[in-house]
Formats: structure tokens, C-alpha cells, sequence
């Protein structure tokens, strides 16, 4: 397959797109329908009004790509899997008969029903885990950034106080 980039026209400006049907339209109805007033931003002040970046139109355009590539995955597993479980589900059954796909079958779903109850705890684990870090990453910058003002306020024991309240010490 072959690259080939195509020009979306909105109006008076045009938007190279990647060369993905779905890409293209999901980009040509977002840039399209952005308002004419967004931010624009000026690289050099010397340059004429109407030479500048609109940064929102690349921002749009990388998030495009990256929701169509996701898309795509989810979509060639989503397509895939029902004739891939089918067919071997058809080899299971010709070599060991009806025996076969109940075993199989009978296997994943005990699998399923443990592994939810295994790991059904660990998530809330984890986080937790993922909130006390930000905590813990937030407090260690307020005192760092008011360092300064802590010494001179004495407020040492203060702070060791909301800190270990914070993080649940």
C-alpha cells in the first residue's frame, strides 16, 4: 500500500491529512467545524497578519491519528476474533469431539470468574497507590518550592502535620 496525502478545504485553508478514508473525514469534520476565532499565535512579530501557526489544527490532526490508529486496532481485533475462537473451536471439536470446546470453554470461563475475583481487589490497590504518589508528589514540590518561607515562618512541625495528614501516615 502505498502513502498518498490528501488536501482537506475548509473554507480558504487547506489541511494535508493522512491518507486513511477515516482519518480524512474525521479530520475534515473537526477542522471544519473549529470556530474562526481560535488562538493563533505568531512565530515572528515581524511577519504580516495571516502568516502564522494555528496550533489547535495540529493538535487536532495528531489526535485524529492517534484515536484512528486505536480505532483500527480495536476494530481488526474486534472483526478477527469471533472466526479465529470459531475456527479452533471446529480443530477442538474434530480431534477430541464435543469433549474438546466444553473443556476449553469450561476453562476459560472458571479462568474468568477467578481472575475478576483475584484482581477486583488489586485495582482499587493500585489505585490508591497512584493517588498517595501524587499526593506524595505534590506536598514534596510545595515544600520544596516554600522552602524558604517555612524556615523563616518556623513552621517545620506545621507542615510535618499537613503532609502526614495528607498521605495518610
Amino acid at each position: 500500500m502505498f502513502c498518498r496525502t490528501s488536501l482537506i478545504t475548509c473554507g480558504s485553508k487547506q489541511f494535508k491529512v493522512a491518507p486513511d478514508l477515516l482519518k480524512s473525514a474525521v479530520a475534515s469534520s473537526l477542522v471544519c467545524s473549529t470556530p474562526e476565532q481560535a488562538v493563533r499565535v505568531n512565530l515572528r512579530p515581524d511577519e504580516p497578519p495571516g502568516s502564522h501557526v494555528d496550533f489547535s489544527d495540529q493538535r487536532i490532526t495528531q489526535d485524529v491519528y492517534r484515536f484512528c490508529g486505536t480505532f483500527r486496532a480495536l476494530l481488526l481485533v474486534l472483526i478477527i476474533s469471533p472466526f479465529t475462537v470459531a475456527y479452533y473451536t471446529f480443530l477442538c471439536y474434530q480431534s477430541l469431539g464435543y469433549l474438546g470446546p466444553v473443556c476449553i470453554y469450561t476453562y476459560f470461563i472458571v479462568g474468568a470468574i477467578i481472575d475478576r475475583l483475584i484482581l477486583t481487589p488489586i485495582v482499587g490497590v493500585v489505585v490508591k497507590l497512584e493517588r498517595l504518589e501524587g499526593d506524595f508528589r505534590f506536598k514534596h514540590m510545595h515544600i520544596r518550592s516554600n522552602a524558604e518561607s517555612i524556615a523563616f515562618y518556623r513552621s517545620g512541625e506545621l507542615e510535618m502535620k499537613k503532609t502526614n495528614s495528607r498521605l495518610q501516615v
